[in-house]
């Protein structure tokens, strides 16, 4: 756009250089034998008035005047011949201002130019009001779109804000469409940085104006000194009378004679004043030699190496002009669009930051991101940082909800997969296994670390003990030494000692509001030694007193014949073993109170 318009004032420069030339070469001529025809006129009118002024001073003698007249008549020659020359020079100075403001220097053609200058001051000036106005009024119709683009997205377009008779639509949506209109009308007008050329057209008006304001007082002393001439060209007549009538006839003659060469010399004077400064407004007030120079240097700076080529260069650089013209506009029209729809933008940011910041509806995005959520005194900017990330954090929410199903089966997947991989079976991949699987030895871990399950299954020295679901195994250094079992070589007993000792830690572990608990421990089956059988009846006795609201059922197989044990035993042993058999018999289970 900067490149087109340069190169637009470039190639209109040079147009207006040969312009000018032309001008000169065409109009010059003509003007220079004018002026060399005045200039001759003037200098016969000139050289013929010295006749007359001869002829005059020898007739004043020949006619006898007196003395005393005779001084007179030449004082009152003296005096008419300076106010003739003030007459002159107040000619050339009302011919030379008249030529440059380009007006006839007749009063009435004065008269109508300052009337014609006035006119278009007034009408540069309202025009550059009405453009200082401009910014005023686009603030005030954007400050009304915004609040009226938020009713219009309440539903509100179609209700009435003007009483019936006005000749627009009286509907919020009808207002806020008349006011986006106005405002692309606005923007059609010039920015303030643009309106240079209109102040220098005010400036020039009032410029023109106050001069040529100042030509009727030029025009008044022209002609007062006409009347001074013309008193004392009287007073000269009148003093040459002379009673030889014959010599006062031709006398008064001469002075006719040269009171109308004056007249001519004046009209000739004022004349070539007008001609040369027309000569001189030729060309811009240059000669062809630097007309020529100054074009030839414009058209090199324009890339242009003819003249001929320039007429060319000007169409094609205005026809490029208009272009980058059309769509400099389109893009105003773009950009008010936007703006438009920014201003919509800003009211929906505000009326949201309202809603969420204020409203009881969304109390809870205030209770559950009290840091995050938008409060009815945040800015904009303010606002729009803390909704976007509010709707960050929705959608990071909303993803997660869609993907919990999914998310479910997976886990299930996954569980399934480590189930296999703990029976020793082979397995499918699936997402979490890695988590869950690290989650799982993580625990066992911990389990395994404790002091009794440690000494028990491991060594009393066992340390860095870490699980292994994929292979099944535990680990341990003892001494330095790492050491590596496989949870198949545990024995039942083993493994059941072990997760009864591990669930009653995690039981310990976890917050109950019950007051009174019973616990069951099963071995499922398992032969447990009796060695490890009593560490955990021991366990057992030190929690009750521990936690005198935990009752504990551990339930063992049988591993005697109790009619077998009664027959080889005495006294209360044998009634013991005897009341166990018995139950056995009849409950298929005997129960041992062991505190």
């Amino acid at each position: 756009m900067r490149d087109v318009e340069q190169r637009y004032r470039d190639i209109e420069r040079a147009m207006e250089l040969k312009a000018d030339l032309d001008q000169l070469l065409s109009v010059g001529p003509e003007i220079d034998q004018r002026l060399e025809a005045v200039r001759a006129d003037l200098e016969a009118a000139q050289t013929e008035r010295e006749g007359v002024n001869s002829e005059l001073e020898k007739l004043a003698v020949a006619a006898a005047l007196g003395e005393e007249q005779y001084k007179d008549l030449a004082n009152a020659e003296k005096l008419l011949e300076r106010n003739r020359s003030k007459l002159s020079a107040a000619l050339v100075q009302l011919s030379d201002a008249a030529a440059a403001l380009k007006v006839d220097p007749a009063s009435d053609a004065i008269e109508e130019a300052i009337r014609e200058a006035q006119a278009t001051l007034d009408a540069v000036v309202a025009e550059q009001a009405k453009a200082d106005t401009i910014p005023s009024l686009l603030n005030l119709v954007s400050s009304l779109t915004g609040p009226l683009a938020a009713a219009e997205a309440d539903e509100l377009g179609q209700e009435q804000v003007l009483v019936d008779g006005y000749a627009m639509d009286p509907s919020v949506s009808g207002l806020k469409q008349a006011l986006a209109e106005r405002q692309l009308q606005l923007h059609e007008v010039p920015e303030k940085d643009e309106l240079e050329p209109l102040r220098q057209r005010v400036n020039f008006a009032a410029r023109r104006l106050s001069d040529l304001q100042k030509l009727p007082n030029l025009i008044e002393a022209v002609e007062k000194f006409r009347r001074l001439v013309n008193t004392h060209t009287e007073t000269v007549t009148e003093l040459a009378k002379s009673q030889n009538l014959g010599a006062a006839e031709q006398l008064e003659s001469l002075h006719g004679h040269r009171d109308a060469l004056d007249e001519r010399v004046l009209d000739l004077v004022g004349e070539r004043a007008r001609i040369v400064k027309q000569r001189g407004l030729l060309g811009g007030g240059s000669d062809a030699v630097v007309l020529r120079a100054n074009l030839a240097n414009q058209l090199e700076a324009c890339g242009i190496d003819d003249v001929e080529d320039l007429d060319s260069a000007w169409d094609k650089v205005r026809t490029d002009s208009k272009h980058v013209g059309g769509r400099l506009a389109e893009s105003e029209r773009s950009l008010l669009e936007a703006t438009h729809k920014h201003d919509q933008h800003q009211q929906a940011l505000l009326v949201a930051r309202d809603h969420i910041g204020g409203s009881d509806e969304f109390s809870w995005v205030r209770e559950g991101l009290p840091n995050i959520a938008p409060t009815t005194n945040d800015d904009s900017e303010t606002a729009l940082a803390r909704l976007t990330e509010v709707s960050s954090r929705a959608d990071a929410a909303r993803t997660r909800l869609e993907d919990f199903p999914n998310q479910l089966l997976a886990v299930e997947r996954a569980l399934t997969s480590i189930a296999e991989q703990m029976r020793g079976r082979d397995s499918v991949s699936s997402m979490y296994v890695g988590e869950i699987r690290a989650w799982f030895e993580a625990h066992f871990r911990h389990y395994f670390s404790q002091e009794a399950i440690r000494t028990q299954l491991l060594s009393p020295e066992a340390e860095d003990v870490e699980v292994s679901i994929l292979k099944a195994s535990v680990s341990w250094t003892e001494g330095g030494e790492p050491r590596e079992k496989p949870l198949d070589a545990f024995s039942s007993g083993q493994q059941a000692f072990a997760y009864a000792r591990a669930r009653l830690v995690q039981l310990d572990q976890e917050d109950s509001e019950a007051e009174n608990r019973l616990i069951c421990l099963d071995e499922f089956g398992a032969f447990m030694s009796a060695d490890r059988r009593d560490e955990l009846i021991t366990l057992l006795k030190a929690r009750a007193s521990a936690s005198p609201g935990d009752r504990t059922l551990l339930v063992l197989p049988v591993r005697t014949d109790y009619a077998e044990a009664a027959a080889n035993a005495l006294g209360d042993e044998r009634k013991d073993l005897l009341r166990r058999a018995a139950a056995l018999e009849s409950a298929g289970l005997v129960i041992e109170d062991l505190l």
